[in-house]
């Protein structure tokens, strides 16, 4: 219960996924029960997958991450966390404090075997088809071997959850050239390289991520999220511009008017981040998805519909598999 709006987008968006789930599925939501009781009375839906797990402390999205975990061992996030880390639940959901999250993740739920660094694989929309973004902010300290993991994870995601075969991988730099880019990512690209199991493009450019030039864009922790932040500040403002002046041009033309704002709705929902649901933290031992504090209640359907699918594809298992056999080959 971290959202902007919550308990009220988590709840609506849990009920509505109901719906969409398995018979045997069940949604626990975890927060402070009479708040998320009270936001359930205003449902309409069916509740009878629904379960509620009291939380009667909540961090706030200031608050530092470690230190607030300490303080605040009931907080809605540590409780989600320690529920995975025992089975109760198979997937955890936030848009509460990132920070928060994917520390305590991390700590109750370690990582995968192999797994030297999680990182977080956001999607993003463009014309071309979506683009895998790895890691959007959980590791800002990366070695070399963390990016050459992120692209086989990344890859593994990306073909087993949105159906891209043989995903192309490229690595973020400052030019093409194999030479150009940080000590980083010049030896991540060797590193890449040589594993003849990765579609590796080379080097890409930021502004190759909307020109359809690979599937799967691999960086550091830093630079990911700089790249996300970016877009989506800039998208925002474009797609406002565009709105305004389009609204000018047709005020005296209804007809025209009408097919303006449809185009332009289409636009909108094509990169409204709701409908993604969220992004999975790849490589820690369980399902959890990351969740954008303004998520709607749309968002919150399709991160759950979205932990669903990482869960039925196995998304997991299939890492552990693939860094297990490096493991075996010594690669990485």
């Amino acid at each position: 219960m971290g959202s902007d709006r919550a308990p009220a987008v988590e709840v609506e968006g849990g009920v509505a996924a109901c719906a969409q789930l398995s018979d045997d599925d069940t949604i626990v939501l975890v927060g402070n029960k009479p708040a998320i009781q009270k936001a359930l009375a205003r449902q309409k839906g069916p509740q009878d997958k629904i379960e509620i797990v009291h939380a009667n402390q909540r961090i706030g999205m200031n608050e530092s991450p470690v230190e607030s975990l300490r303080t605040k061992p009931n907080s809605s996030i540590a409780v989600l966390a320690q529920l995975h880390a025992e089975g109760a639940i198979e997937a955890c959901i936030s848009a509460g404090n990132t920070g928060a999250f994917v520390s305590a993740t991390q700590m109750r739920l370690r990582r995968l075997r192999g797994v030297h660094r999680p990182g977080v694989g956001i999607m993003i929309p463009t014309l071309h088809g979506p683009v895998v973004l790895c890691d959007g902010g959980a590791n800002m300290s990366c070695r070399p071997r963390h990016l050459y993991q992120y692209a086989i994870m990344a890859s593994i995601y990306m073909e087993t959850v949105y159906g891209v075969k043989n995903p192309r991988v490229g690595l973020l730099s400052v030019g093409e050239e194999d030479e150009k880019g940080t000590d980083l990512v010049r030896a991540a690209n060797g590193l890449i390289k040589r594993d003849s199991s990765i579609y590796f493009i080379g080097n890409v450019e930021s502004r190759d991520l909307f020109h359809g030039a690979c599937d799967v864009m691999v960086c550091d922790g830093f630079v990911g999220n700089v790249v996300i932040k970016l877009i989506e500040g800039m998208s925002g403002g474009l797609i406002r511009d565009i709105l305004n002046n389009l609204k000018d041009l047709t005020t005296s033309t209804p007809e025209l008017r009408q097919i303006a704002m449809r185009a332009a709705g289409q636009t909108l929902e094509t990169y409204d981040f709701n409908q993604h649901g969220g992004a999975p933290v790849l490589g820690v031992g369980g399902i959890v998805i990351l969740c954008h504090g303004a998520n709607s209640c749309l968002g919150m359907t399709n991160a759950v519909l979205l932990a669903h699918k990482y869960a039925r594809h196995k998304v997991n298992q299939r890492i552990t598999e693939r860094l297990t056999q490096d493991e075996r080959t010594g690669n990485g």
